[in-house]
C-alpha cells in the first residue's frame, strides 16, 4: 500500500472507530438464533473494530452451539490446538490437574497481552476467535481489548521505522514446548505484523509475557515494544475493558486482549467457551460457497476430511505414514483440512491435531 492511499484508510479507520466499549454490543436472540440484521450489526461493528460484543436473550450455550453461532460469520476451519476438545473448542476454566493446568488460561491468574495462537505457525494464523461466557466469576475476569490495526496506526504514526523492526522474519521468537516426553511444539520465529497473503489483511502476532520469548535484540526493536506497551497501558484511548457476563461473548478478528484474575464461587466456576478459527470475519464468508480470486484466476475452497483421507488409503497403518500423506498433498486451490475425527493407530501422538496441521502446512514446499 502507497504512503497516500495508507492515509486513505488510516483517516477512514480512525474515523469510524468507536469510541466506546458500548458501540460495540449488539443484541442476539441466542447462539442458535442469529437473524439478517443481528448478523450484519456484528459484521459491521467487525468491519469497524475487528470486534463486536454480542448478548443472547436465551443464555442456552454449548460448545455445538458455539461452532453453530460462528458458522454465520464465515468460520468454519478451527484450530486444533493442544488443549482444545475434539470438537475445536476450548473450556476456559481453572483446573488443578491434568495437561491444562501447565497453562495460564486454563487458572484464575491474570493474562498479558497477546493476540491468539502467537506461538502457531505462519500456515497455522489464528484469523478470528469467538469467546462465549457461560458463567462469570464472583470477581474479576475483565478483558481489555484493542484492535490490532489501531496498535499499528499508533506505532506508524509514532516512528515508521517501528512497523520496519515488527514486521522483520526474526522479531519474535517464541522457544520450543517440551515436556518430559519430549517436544510438543517447535520454536517458532516471525514477525509481529504480517500481512495474509489471501486477502491482504494485517495479521499481528504478539504476546507481552516476560517468559519463554525472545525477542530481535535490536535497539529499534526494543524502542518500538517499549511504545507499544505505553499504547497499551494508557488509563484513556483505544483500549476498550468490558467484563463478559453470562450469555455474553466477544467475537473478533483476533484482537489483543488481556484478562484480569479472578476469583471463583467454588459452586459456580468461571466457565468460558473458546474458539479459534483460521478464517476471518467479513473475508472469507464465502469460501464454502463461492470462489476468490488470485493473480487472475480462480481459486477454489476445498474441505477435505481427515476421515476421507483415511478412508482413501488403507495402505495407512500408522500416524507416520498419515503424516507423511498429508504432507505429500497439494493443490493450486485452497484447501482447508478437517479434523472429522481422531485417527485410531497405536501411535498417536497426544497432539495429533498439532502434528498433522504442521505437516499440511509444510506439505508443497
Amino acid at each position: 500500500m502507497d504512503e497516500p492511499a495508507y492515509q486513505r484508510w488510516r483517516d477512514a479507520k480512525l474515523k469510524s472507530y468507536p469510541q466506546r466499549v458500548d458501540e460495540l454490543f449488539v443484541d442476539i436472540d441466542g447462539l442458535d438464533h442469529v437473524d439478517e440484521s443481528s448478523t450484519a450489526a456484528i459484521v459491521a461493528n467487525c468491519r469497524r473494530s475487528n470486534m463486536a460484543i454480542y448478548r443472547c436473550r436465551d443464555h442456552f450455550a454449548d460448545r455445538a452451539a458455539v461452532k453453530s453461532f460462528s458458522a454465520n460469520f464465515g468460520l468454519h476451519h478451527l484450530d486444533h490446538h493442544l488443549c482444545v476438545n475434539d470438537d475445536g473448542v476450548s473450556e476456559l476454566s481453572a483446573v488443578s490437574g491434568g495437561i491444562r493446568a501447565g497453562y495460564v488460561p486454563y487458572s484464575n491468574r491474570s493474562l498479558s497481552w497477546h493476540t491468539d495462537g502467537y506461538y502457531n505457525e505462519e500456515s497455522r494464523r489464528v484469523g478470528a476467535v469467538v469467546l462465549h461466557c457461560v458463567r462469570n466469576a464472583e470477581s474479576g475476569g475483565e478483558n481489555a481489548l484493542l484492535d490490532a490495526e489501531i496498535a499499528y496506526i499508533r506505532l506508524r504514526d509514532e516512528n515508521p521505522r517501528f512497523i520496519t523492526a515488527f514486521e522483520h522474519p526474526e522479531c519474535m521468537t517464541i522457544p520450543a514446548n517440551n515436556d518430559a516426553n519430549g517436544e510438543i511444539r517447535p520454536a517458532v520465529c516471525g514477525p509481529v505484523f504480517s500481512r495474509d497473503p489471501r486477502n491482504g489483511t494485517l495479521h499481528m502476532r504478539y504476546s507481552a509475557r516476560g517468559k519463554n520469548i525472545q525477542w530481535r535484540a535490536d535497539d529499534l526493536t526494543r524502542a518500538a515494544r517499549d511504545y507499544l506497551k505505553e499504547v497499551l497501558d494508557q488509563a484513556t484511548g483505544p483500549v476498550f475493558h468490558y467484563r463478559l457476563q453470562a450469555g455474553e461473548g466477544l467475537i473478533s478478528n483476533n484482537v489483543l486482549h488481556n484478562r484480569t484474575a479472578f476469583s471463583d464461587d467454588p459452586a459456580q466456576k468461571r466457565l468460558l467457551f473458546r474458539a479459534r478459527f483460521f478464517d476471518r470475519i467479513g473475508i472469507q464468508a464465502n469460501w464454502n460457497t463461492a470462489t476468490a480470486r488470485t493473480e487472475g484466476r480462480t481459486l477454489k475452497a476445498i474441505d477435505l476430511k481427515l476421515s476421507d483421507i483415511i478412508i482413501q488409503h488403507p495402505e495407512i497403518n500408522s500416524f507416520g505414514e498419515l503424516t507423511a500423506a498429508i504432507r505429500n498433498i497439494s493443490s493450486d486451490d485452497m484447501i482447508f483440512l478437517n479434523f472429522d475425527v481422531k485417527p485410531d493407530y497405536r501411535d498417536t501422538p497426544r497432539n495429533w491435531e498439532w502434528k498433522l496441521e504442521t505437516a499440511f502446512g509444510d506439505g508443497g514446499r
